[in-house]
């Protein structure tokens, strides 16, 4: 007959992902001739366990690279953007958020502007791509079978000395 034990250990028992497509209406001061290019930096975030839902929170600067008077001059607008993303979660083996869990999020896509538009009010419209992984960790049971083999007991020792060769290094004599 079987015997069997249970062991305790950490392991995901959900997942999450989300990619967005968002809209950002940058106001720039002067009138803008022409948008020149966006870069996004310095994206920070965290994953937020709502004990419901689960968000990623982050912000990021949008840098804004326009013309202006006539295309004459050029100047570079910074602005910090603040985001709160919800990610769908799917769990394995009836769990469920609880405040327990550890959540590991990843940036699979880093933000990345994807569009500019320059509106008929000076503003312009910046999308941005971005997605987001995240890995739900809690405690779970494995079931394992004990067996009653009788096996040899194994030791590195004994492996490293049946494998060293003694005679490896031999002393050369250099005659002159």
């Amino acid at each position: 007959m079987a015997s069997y034990s249970e062991i305790v250990t950490k392991a995901v028992i959900g997942k999450g992902k989300k990619s967005t497509k968002t809209i950002h209406e940058i106001p720039v001061e002067v009138k803008v001739s022409k948008v020149l290019g966006c870069w996004i930096i310095n994206n920070e975030f965290e994953c937020v366990n709502l004990n419901d839902h689960v968000e990623v929170q982050g912000k990021y600067e949008v840098h804004l690279w326009y013309g202006y008077d006539f295309d004459t001059k050029s100047d570079l607008l910074k602005k910090e953007v603040n985001y709160i993303e919800e990610i769908p979660l799917k769990f394995r083996h009836n769990a469920s958020l609880t405040p327990e869990v550890e959540l590991k999020g990843i940036c699979s896509k880093y933000p990345t502007c994807v569009g500019l538009t320059l509106l008929k009010n000076g503003n312009v419209e910046v999308q941005v791509e971005k997605e987001y992984l995240v890995d739900v960790v809690g405690e779970t049971k494995l079931k394992v079978q004990i067996t009653q083999q009788q096996e040899e007991e194994w030791t590195l020792d004994d492996e490293i000395d049946s494998s060293v060769d003694v005679n490896y290094i031999k002393e050369k004599k250099i005659s002159d």
